[in-house]
């Protein structure tokens, strides 16, 4: 920081001096208890011949550089000039001053570091000195750190993921463990369920769920889910979407029926939803329930040149 001082003609930025150095500018260094100052020979003989009524001083201090601004004069030699020109000053912290600029929190890059400065007069010079860095980064700033943190939150996610379906699979065992029926009993609820589902067609329910099955066979919950599992290798779920897929196959196969959009068959059959009969449609049958629908059509509507082989 550069600043400049105008004094009365009483006297310079201080009245007690401990050492004046000379530089090779015509300038001249001066320490004191508050500091150093700088100014020009040339003032100084201008305002003791009576030319100017005031002395311009340029002032450095902690803002400079300077870990003290308290110089030291009660030790010889207050100030020294070195064979390199550099002007040397005691302070009560150490020697000084030269000026620094300090930078924090610098991303990794290229970087230009500017200076410019401005004479007495208050002339700047533009063009100033500059010179080129480049910071190079840590490793937490790398691309290969980024890469390695996105592997290990992957690796933690999945290995989250099979922690829960491994504790679910142990929790169904046991409750399986806890609630073992034999092969007579299943194959007693087996064959009441199957019934159940021909003859009263629950599953044309939107609301089904295991509980209201349940209540209505007068069987188990984990009875009839452990009997879906063993004996049919399904879920609830996808045991009730099979009924529903057959009745809605059996509704596109009808004459009689088939003007019903996608949409009501959807509804007829239990589904809440389109997109839900969609999926569960093309689950069972890899075809969406237009393209077999269309597929039924054409086989009743053939057209000249086709062949069809209808067992």
């Amino acid at each position: 920081m550069e600043f400049v001082l105008r004094f009365s003609i009483e006297g310079l930025f201080n009245n007690i001096i401990y050492q004046i150095l000379e530089d090779g500018n015509q300038n001249l260094w001066i320490s004191c208890n508050k500091g150093i100052f700088r100014v020009s020979k040339k003032e100084l003989e201008d305002f003791a011949n009576g030319k100017i009524n005031a002395i311009h001083c340029i002032s450095y201090g902690k803002a400079d550089g300077m870990k003290s601004c308290e110089c030291n004069g009660s030790n010889h030699p207050a100030g020294w000039k070195s064979r390199d020109g550099r002007l040397w000053f005691p302070t009560v912290e150490g020697a000084a001053a030269e000026r620094i600029a300090y930078y924090t929190n610098l991303s990794p890059g290229s970087y230009r570091f500017r200076v410019i400065a401005c004479n007495n007069d208050g002339l700047w010079n533009n063009g100033g000195a500059s010179f080129h860095f480049f910071l190079k980064p840590f490793f937490y700033q790398t691309y290969w750190f980024y890469g390695l943190c996105s592997i290990v939150f992957i690796l933690t996610a999945v290995g989250i993921h099979l922690l829960r379906v491994r504790q679910v699979i142990i929790r169904e065992r046991k409750k399986y463990e806890k609630s073992r029926i034999s092969p007579e009993e299943a194959e007693k609820y087996l064959k009441k369920l199957l019934h159940f589902m021909e003859t009263e067609k629950p599953y044309l329910d939107p609301n089904i769920n295991l509980h209201s099955l349940s209540k209505n066979l007068m069987i188990p919950d984990h009875c009839i889910s452990q009997v879906i599992n063993a004996k049919l290798k399904q879920n609830f779920y996808d045991f009730i979407n099979h009924y529903r897929i057959e009745e809605a196959k059996r509704i596109f196969t009808n004459p009689k029926q088939n003007h019903l959009t996608v949409l009501e068959v959807a509804i007829e059959v239990g589904f809440n939803s389109k997109s839900a009969f969609n999926r569960a449609f093309k689950k069972a049958t890899q075809k969406t329930p237009s393209e077999f629908k269309k597929t039924i059509l054409n086989k009743k509507n053939p057209k000249k040149g086709d062949l069809f082989f209808i067992p």
